[in-house]
């Protein structure tokens, strides 16, 4: 649920005010890999909306998506609903399947089989 990422990301994000108090001299080297990339993947717009008012990353799972066609306002959610917080700007991405074969009716066929 909502509630339960909201508290992971309390807990894991860089425990900044303790430190704060600490002289610069004192305070450990920060690199941008220091903390970690929170993601959320999922298939709807509720999720990513969740994402964007977590301020954390959204990978858009859409073959796994329930109803397809479903698409078209997620980015819209994820972008409408951003505020700040791991991280400063909204980080979007698309997951996608597919087939590659050598001929069109073999990768449908493949589809067909394996998706």
């Amino acid at each position: 649920t909502a509630e339960i990422l909201r508290i992971v990301v309390a807990v894991l994000r860089p425990p900044l005010a303790s430190v704060a108090r600490l002289p610069k001299s004192e305070l450990p080297r920060r690199t941008r890999y220091d903390t970690p990339q929170f993601w959320l993947c999922g298939t709807s717009a509720g999720s990513a909306r969740i994402a964007g008012e977590l301020g954390i990353r959204y990978a858009h799972h859409h073959h796994l998506a329930r109803q397809r066609g479903d698409d078209a306002g997620v980015g819209d959610a994820y972008r409408d609903a951003f505020r700040p917080g791991p991280e400063a700007e909204p980080y979007f991405a698309i997951a996608c399947y597919g087939s590659i074969a050598d001929s069109h009716d073999q990768a449908a066929e493949d589809d067909v089989h394996n998706g």
